[in-house]
């Protein structure tokens, strides 16, 4: 892989070499695997990544990858597109996620994956009221599915102790609360729920 950063004005290197670890990914995923068959693979996901673009890629030649095609690459090798921002520093080494910001692997892949907020800040009051609500969202939809899943599992149990079960009923009517009371979406069709 030729060193791009080395003729790239300072600005560029984190762009550049966020590509360089994609590419390299790509590679190592693919395995054996052709660019071929990758190519054919994101074209069966909805929509083809050509072969030379996956190649420049690869090899270093580009200086990009679109989210689309991140998106589309990702899905076809079985991997999250943050395993490729990730790829070779999991879990604990260090990745720079933004220009001169560097943050441990997992971090980053919990920030990509929505988990958490950035690794810029901590979730205190001190943020601004969008990033407190994405926050809020995230943190609350974890707690919501795994209350759910127990509620539904505790409703299908005939000797399920009713006083938990509405507590539990209880814990999941607040979360959801909270959820949109920082303009949370909630789809609540196809819960599986047979409490009602």
């Amino acid at each position: 892989m030729r060193d791009m950063t080395q003729n790239a004005p300072p600005e560029d290197h984190w762009q550049i070499d966020q590509t360089l670890r994609i590419g390299a990914a790509i590679k190592a995923l693919r395995g054996r695997r052709s660019v071929v068959w990758l190519s054919d693979a994101t074209a069966e996901i909805g929509e083809r990544v050509g072969r030379s673009t996956i190649t420049d890629i690869e090899i270093g030649r580009r200086k990009f990858v679109t989210v689309h095609e991140l998106s589309l690459i990702a899905a076809a090798l079985g991997v999250s597109p943050a395993a490729l921002l990730t790829h070779g520093s999991m879990p604990d080494g260090h990745v720079e996620f933004l220009p001169r910001r560097t943050a441990p692997a997992h971090e980053v892949t919990e920030w990509w994956g929505g988990v958490r907020p950035a690794p810029l800040h901590s979730t205190g009051p001190d943020l601004p009221p969008a990033d407190r609500a994405v926050s809020i969202q995230f943190a609350t939809a974890a707690r919501r599915e795994r209350l759910r899943n127990t509620r539904l599992r505790m409703a299908l149990d005939p000797d399920a102790d009713p006083e938990l079960l509405a507590q539990i009923r209880d814990q999941l009517a607040a979360a959801e609360r909270a959820v949109r009371a920082v303009g949370g979406v909630l789809d609540d069709s196809g819960s599986g729920d047979a409490t009602g």
